[in-house]
């Protein structure tokens, strides 16, 4: 079995710190940490995992840190952090971004687009806020939802020079049956080489009970066919994953995915890739690997 590093994990403790979106899904509003993880996953070859921050109060960002290093501490398998950071915060974004630089556990940094108005990724502030996150070292992550994919595409246009990864293939809106614009919005972003994508989230963005595992490949081979199989990492999302299934259920709908892909093509998804992404055996700093240009799969 080929080792796993899980690039997208959560975990909070709402009796430690305030997560508002929490009170829209009650059944995630307690507390999970890693020994629930290791009871989802005990039958899976998880060999590193890394923390992405869970949208608790933005004062609270500092804390978030020292509780997921709390937690690599029981489970050292958690190797680092994509933390928050207020970018459009002027006053107080290049503190934060200086303090996260010395803090060898942090190893990129996302501010939510999703949940935002239209525009709110084109402002300058916001523009000029991911610009300062890549020249501390970091990589941003771009989680948003498919109708702001045309907005991000001109976000990209104006980063880059930053190194990119979208979180969960973009939220295609599978549960409704689209596949354009998405289709469309992804291949165009795919163009741009800084640009990495997660094979992530895509369970809870369908309607389980009557998605087949064949019409979800079909959104996450669109991501690879258009990436690359050298630009895509695997990506649980867990536990709000536990919103539509279980975690055995999305490795084997990824197992199911790659079966007819060679065999370094499935190590670099699973494995490779992430490692390079999140210098999870490199000392901090952007790796040449992130910016090379890459061939798709098709």
């Amino acid at each position: 079995m080929i080792p796993i590093v899980d690039t997208h994990t959560h975990f909070w403790n709402p009796e430690r710190l305030h997560y508002p979106w929490l009170g829209n899904v009650p059944s995630l509003q307690k507390t999970f940490g890693v020994e629930d993880y290791q009871r989802a996953t005990s039958a899976i070859p998880i060999e590193k995992m890394v923390f992405v921050e869970c949208n608790c109060l933005p004062e609270q960002a500092r804390a978030e840190v020292s509780w997921a290093k709390e937690l690599a501490r029981i489970d050292p398998r958690l190797k680092g952090m994509v933390a928050y950071a207020h970018l459009t915060d002027t006053e107080e974004i290049d503190a934060v971004l200086d303090e996260y630089a010395a803090d060898p556990f942090i190893r990129g940094i996302r501010h939510n687009i999703q949940w935002n108005p239209k525009g709110f990724a084109l402002q300058p502030a916001f523009i000029e806020g991911i610009h300062k996150v890549s020249r501390k070292g970091f990589h941003f992550e771009l989680c948003i939802t498919c109708d702001q994919l045309e907005e991000v595409l001109e976000l990209v246009r104006q980063c880059e020079d930053v190194s990119l990864v979208l979180d969960h293939c973009g939220k295609p809106a599978i549960k409704r049956g689209e596949i354009e614009p998405w289709k469309s919005h992804i291949q165009r972003l795919a163009r741009f080489s800084n640009v990495h994508c997660k094979i992530s989230g895509l369970l809870t963005e369908s309607d389980v009970k009557t998605c087949s595992n064949d019409q979800l490949k079909i959104y996450a081979s669109h991501i690879a066919d258009c990436f690359g199989t050298h630009r895509i990492m695997f990506g649980s999302d867990w536990p709000v994953l536990e919103l539509a299934g279980k975690y055995q259920d999305w490795y084997d709908f990824t197992l199911h995915l790659t079966e007819g892909w060679g065999e370094n093509e499935k190590r670099s998804f699973y494995h490779e890739n992430a490692v390079c992404f999140y210098r999870l055996s490199n000392p901090p700093g952007i790796p040449s690997c992130l910016t090379s240009p890459t061939k798709p799969r098709s």
